[in-house]
């Protein structure tokens, strides 16, 4: 686990002692998403020179999951030179490491174009509760809506109910997502970091 979140570790920082690498903020984010890149890409040479087409999760080559929470941070609302080497690193990251074990999930509360010009290319959506009917589309394609992806009107007692939408099916589908408690992620990181490994 690769996790960047920019809003000082507010949300994941409960989770550093079982990341992989773990960013707190954008301009250190940024040098953790290019870490990544340059990781996955190195592996990319490897497996081809060595005419592996897809890679099997080892220890060798993990699966390696970059989370981004609050992307707009990384896309749109932080320091332009930031912005500018962020983009091309991420879109490599969605388009070329899919086959050996790379993957990435990224969060945003405003799912425009503009503020996320890469949205197109992540292969799974995922909405929950959204302000507006348009936003339904935006996040998960267009004609989602009208196919029953009603996240714009999800009630707020319904915390964790989303809909999904991945590509090469056309229907989305509903969702919910159970809730962690702080006890919760504090057992798991435990678990996690005093097991033994096999």
């Amino acid at each position: 686990m690769w996790v960047v979140d920019p809003k000082g570790g507010q949300e994941f920082g409960a989770g550093r002692a079982m990341f992989h690498a773990f960013a707190d903020n954008a301009r250190d984010g940024l040098t953790l998403v290019d870490t990544y890149v340059k990781t996955l890409d190195a592996r990319k040479l490897d497996l081809g020179r060595a005419g592996i087409r897809t890679a099997t999760p080892s220890v060798e080559t993990p699966l390696d999951v970059l989370v981004i929470d609050e992307l707009s941070a990384m896309t749109a609302y932080g320091d332009k030179d930031i912005i500018r080497a962020f983009e091309p690193l991420i879109s490599t990251a969605l388009t070329q490491f899919r086959s050996v074990g790379g993957r990435v999930v990224g969060a945003t509360q405003e799912p425009t174009k503009d503020v996320i010009p890469m949205r197109g290319l992540f292969p799974t959506k995922i909405a929950l509760r959204l302000d507006q009917a348009s936003y339904v589309d935006m996040c998960l394609g267009e004609g989602a809506r009208d196919m029953g992806a009603f996240a714009d009107k999800i009630p707020a007692y319904l915390p964790g109910v989303a809909y999904v939408k991945q590509d090469g099916r056309r229907e989305p589908l509903r969702s919910r997502a159970p809730y962690n408690t702080d006890a919760d992620i504090a057992e798991l990181v435990e678990f996690c970091t005093t097991r033994t490994p096999p």
